[in-house]
């Protein structure tokens, strides 16, 4: 059926997720729109964590059904600010796997936050945040569908937390810094 009638018109006709007609064959994953297709799917499902605790770090992942993005609500604490001032630092990014059918995921910082008891550090919005998009070049074919959820969790997650950690996160600070 999925050979006559497509992948997400099979889909529809048997009232069945994509991710479980692809558990149910073993059928491979052959192209980006079908990997952004599950990864969204098992997010919308929760079959894929969403919380994770990397370090210091808290990250929040949510997917927006209706604009096909993933975003992360990265929290953490620091006294990179000052020294006497514990400070909550809380980041919007969007990192949306296989985006738009494509093998990359592009990471873009929609907010930011630096706060502490003591003063109100810096907030970036979106129009603010100066720098380029980042992208992540990503494998795009996977023998079968827990090799992409193995993906997720072994590739994604921890890619996106590291450019965020060691490229992002200081760019943030520095335009905060810049502008005190």
């Amino acid at each position: 059926m999925i050979d006559e009638q497509g992948l997400y018109d099979a889909s529809n006709i048997l009232g069945l997720p994509i991710s479980k007609i692809f558990r149910m064959t073993g059928r491979p994953i052959k192209d980006n729109d079908e990997c952004y297709s599950i990864i969204g799917e098992l997010l919308r499902n929760k079959e894929l964590d969403k919380v994770f605790h990397i370090d210091d770090y808290k990250i929040i992942i949510d997917d927006d059904y209706y604009e096909g993005t993933v975003m992360w609500e990265i929290q953490n604490k620091t006294h990179y600010y000052d020294e006497d001032d514990l400070v909550s630092e809380i980041t919007g990014l969007y990192a949306t796997p296989f985006w738009d059918g494509t093998a990359i995921i592009p990471i873009e910082a929609t907010f930011y936050y630096a706060g502490g008891e003591q003063e109100i550090y810096g907030e970036l919005i979106r129009d603010e945040i100066d720098f380029e998009q980042i992208y992540i070049d990503i494998e795009d074919k996977f023998d079968n569908i827990d090799k992409l959820i193995e993906w997720y969790y072994k590739f994604y997650i921890p890619k996106v937390f590291n450019m965020y950690r060691n490229k992002i996160l200081p760019e943030l600070r520095e335009q905060i810094s810049k502008s005190q």
